[in-house]
């Protein structure tokens, strides 16, 4: 829409469409990580016993293991989250073109636009 300086939004409610649903392929893709990461760290919780290599693991790997898994979830909700609005976008845009489209037909028949000097009712939202 024309905003005063000659510049025009268009947004395609297909391409947006598509975009959600590729955030929410990316999604499963983290979540299937985060299950893999999580099977295997439960698989090994005791690796390397109680000497040396044990307490390595314990005092490097646990920590980053942890900081992974949070980060992994923490993807994983960003994700669907903005997957869905973006879905919502998506169903937004599309109410907008068709909106734009019929009053656009309204304008080729007159039928849906006042007259010049006629007033135009005022709905609340």
């Amino acid at each position: 829409m024309p905003d005063g300086s000659g510049r025009i939004f268009a947004a395609d409610p297909e391409a947006v469409a598509c975009g959600a649903a590729q955030i929410d392929a990316i999604g499963s893709l983290v979540a299937e990580v985060l299950t893999q990461l999580n099977q295997a760290a439960s698989m090994y919780v005791n690796a390397g016993g109680d000497g040396q290599i044990g307490e390595v693991i314990r005092t490097k790997y646990k920590p980053a293991e942890t900081d992974g898994i949070g980060f992994l979830k923490d993807m994983g909700r960003l994700l669907a989250a903005h997957g869905a609005r973006t879905a919502d976008l998506s169903g937004l845009l599309t109410g907008v073109d068709v909106s734009a489209t019929e009053a656009a037909k309204g304008i080729d028949g007159g039928s849906s636009l006042p007259s010049p000097g006629q007033s135009t009712p005022h709905h609340a939202s």
